[in-house]
């Protein structure tokens, strides 16, 4: 919306890391970022078609070779997975054609919506988090802290995953409400009857118990 002749207003400084590390890396992870979407799809379109439970993630982590996914129970996979003695480990070679994953599932939901990058191993490797069912405390320096906090809010507001997902930040990343308004909400840290996060999120929890009793 910027009109002809007038420059980009600069980001705030707080978010000086994001930019940095959106300018930095995001042309080089967009292939990644939509290759893992289109497996995890693709694996939960063949578990669908097969009448059974996609399998329970806890972490993904991305190679120059692999894609490995980390279970929190072991699970069987199909080929052309192969996976770990125990079950817990199953990885495919990153080149794999999608057609071999699965079928398309056009209409299919994004299976992990809440998948966030958390860093990188001593190896280069990417690892992903499955934040869903998780209660995750960030602790330590609290200048850092709250950078995660805010870099783990924008992977939820700009992951193709995420469709769907809504992040209330209560005292944290308010310079973030402008990134993706349908996925983000601010708060302050005193709200009352007219801004209840907490009633909000326990409201539309009782609607979902309801809508599956249905």
């Amino acid at each position: 919306a910027r009109r002809p002749g007038r420059t980009l207003a600069a980001p705030p400084a707080v978010l000086a890391p994001v930019e940095k590390t959106i300018s930095a890396i995001g042309a080089i992870t967009a292939p990644t970022v939509e290759h893992v979407d289109t497996i995890l799809r693709r694996l939960a379109a063949t578990a669908t078609a097969g009448g059974t439970r996609m399998v329970d993630l806890a972490a993904v982590e991305l190679t120059d070779r692999d894609v490995l996914l980390h279970l929190a129970t072991p699970a069987h996979l199909p080929g052309p997975w192969t996976g770990s003695a125990d079950g817990y480990h199953w990885q495919i070679p990153a080149g794999t054609a999608p057609d071999q994953i699965g079928p398309p599932g056009d209409d299919q939901p994004a299976p992990y919506p809440l998948l966030a990058t958390i860093g990188t191993g001593e190896a280069g490797q990417v690892w992903l988090l499955n934040l869903e069912g998780l209660q995750v405390t960030i602790d330590g320096d609290p200048l850092y802290a709250a950078d995660l906090a805010r870099y783990l809010v924008a992977e939820i507001a700009c992951n193709p995953w995420s469709t769907g997902s809504v992040v209330d930040c209560v005292g944290v990343g308010t310079e973030l409400a402008g990134l993706n308004p349908d996925r983000v909400r601010v708060h302050d840290t005193r709200w009352d009857a007219t801004d209840d996060p907490i009633g909000e999120a326990l409201l539309g929890a009782v609607r979902t118990v309801d809508r599956c009793a249905d």
